[in-house]
């Protein structure tokens, strides 16, 4: 399934999509009971400040991660390589080293979990 298929129209005005093209996602935090990663697989720990402009396929498992105070404890808490992560609500939150790290920002960075939880 291809990203652009998964949101509508207002939330792909608002926002660059990353992508992957493996199968699976290796670079990710697990928090509760899923794991989070970037679109682009990119290292939690990775610092700066870029923004994708590329559409790419979501892999087989994940899944675009809904607005939970899980989801945005792992965005806040680690780098991303980016200023912000979105969510399914078009919302999105600061990512660590942004803004006040953990509020609400543009969406500029997609965000997924796995579906069965990942472990």
């Amino acid at each position: 399934t291809m990203a652009r298929g998964l949101v509508t129209a207002a939330v792909v005005a608002l926002a660059s999509f990353l992508v992957i093209d493996r199968a699976t996602a290796w670079n990710y935090v697990t928090y509760g009971a899923y794991r989070y990663g970037s679109v682009d697989n990119i290292s939690p720990h990775a610092r700066g400040s870029r923004c994708g402009n590329s559409w790419y396929t979501l892999p087989s498992g994940w899944e675009f991660c809904p607005d939970t105070s899980q989801a945005r404890w792992a965005a806040r808490t680690y780098y991303w390589n980016t200023h912000c992560m979105c969510f399914t609500n078009g919302k999105a939150v600061w990512v660590r080293g942004y803004g006040r790290d953990g509020s609400d920002c543009w969406c500029d960075h997609w965000w997924w979990r796995r579906v069965d939880g990942g472990h």
